[in-house]
């Protein structure tokens, strides 16, 4: 039995989340007795994690910024429940735990680190010290088993740290297909099923990062044409109260809705005519598979990385480049007002979401975890 601590800062609602959700739920019981490790425990899903896993929560001496109380807590943890490997997930996690394993004998197991976003983003705050930062990165993650969500994030990773990137494997999010499939039977909340004009629906957390400032401001043209369209955005997060106040500025208050967190936001992807993801970066974009899951055509812009490893431009989705306001308006108006190429969109997309099943990545990732735990701390091959 591989007795293996995940670790994250909280379970809120966001897709490296629900990746460690899928992890703790699925892995084999018959190899694996999983623990979630939290800095806060907070969070939409924990709810909705199995009964059999053990949650554990670091103190709050235990901060990011605490080397040695995180070092000195995680060997406690790593002791206390016998743990075999430890599975970090995000950048700004994985490096103090990284950092915290170099002054503890007890943490001498294997880490796995799983990276979901784009590191070069992750840098740019570092600005003057930039290069100093980089090298101790670099040490940090050199022949470690590190994961990528995306190739893009994998290529991406590898430049910016200089690592092998054979040293590093690919495993895609996946998604529930099934669970979808089960809730779309349920009855939208907010999204009316005879509507009174044309929906767009965009998901994600409410901050800079998503980009909902560029889509309410495309809105506000193409409510100029359409104008019983409405926007739904589907999520909580920081940017709440200044993503309201530029609808009221721009005179939207009647036309775009914030539902906040949703449990099953795909009764509601369901019931749109259209999916928009308008982020600035990702690491791969989940939430466009699960549009395709849905039944809805799907435009995005072309960021950094994963929506143009998901969507066959013009076959299965639509890409467009992003930070134009202007294009990204046109084009929602264009598809709104198409609905044979929505529809086909729709039906090509519906044949190309089976790799993104859960159940290939629960494999993929005990695949990996099993080589690791045998092999020791060397790197994934």
């Amino acid at each position: 039995m591989i007795r293996i601590g995940i670790l994250i800062n909280t379970m809120y609602g966001g897709g490296a989340e629900r990746i460690v959700l899928y992890l703790l739920n699925n892995l084999d019981r018959s190899i694996f007795k999983p623990y979630l490790i939290l800095f806060h425990k907070e969070g939409h899903y924990l709810n909705k994690i199995s009964s059999d896993v053990d949650i554990i929560c670091l103190s709050s001496n235990s901060s990011l910024f605490h080397t040695l109380d995180l070092s000195k807590e995680l060997g406690s943890i790593v002791e206390q429940y016998s743990l075999d490997m430890i599975n970090s997930h995000l950048t700004s996690y994985n490096i103090p735990v990284l950092r915290a394993r170099l002054f503890s004998r007890k943490l001498k197991i294997p880490i796995v680190i799983t990276e979901h976003s784009n590191f070069s983003i992750h840098l740019i705050k570092y600005n003057w010290k930039k290069l100093a930062y980089k090298l101790q990165v670099h040490l940090l993650y050199k022949n470690k088993s590190i994961i990528c969500v995306s190739e893009g994030t994998k290529n991406d990773l590898a430049n910016a740290l200089s690592l092998n990137i054979a040293n590093i494997k690919v495993i895609y999010n996946p998604v529930d297909i099934q669970n979808i499939k089960e809730q779309l039977i349920k009855k939208s909340q907010f999204i009316p099923l005879h509507k009174n004009g044309s929906t767009i629906v965009a998901v994600g957390r409410l901050n800079y990062v998503k980009g909902f400032d560029l889509l309410i401001a495309a809105f506000s043209d193409v409510v100029k044409k359409l104008n019983n369209a409405k926007l739904y955005i589907i999520g909580d997060g920081k940017d709440k109260n200044n993503l309201q106040e530029l609808v009221d500025k721009l005179g939207l208050g009647d036309s775009v809705i914030f539902t906040g967190f949703l449990e099953n936001p795909w009764s509601e992807i369901s019931a749109a005519d259209l999916f928009v993801l308008s982020s600035r970066w990702e690491g791969f974009g989940n939430v466009i598979i699960e549009a395709m899951v849905s039944g809805t055509a799907v435009l995005s812009v072309d960021c950094n990385f994963g929506p143009n490893e998901i969507i066959d431009n013009e076959l299965t989705g639509k890409l467009i480049s992003p930070n134009d306001k202007a294009l990204l308006a046109n084009t929602i108006l264009e598809l709104l007002c198409d609905p044979e190429k929505k529809n086909f969109f729709v039906q090509n997309a519906s044949e190309a979401v089976a790799k993104y099943d859960i159940c290939n990545f629960i494999e993929m990732y005990q695949e990996v975890f099993i080589k690791v735990y045998k092999k020791g701390i060397r790197p994934i091959k």
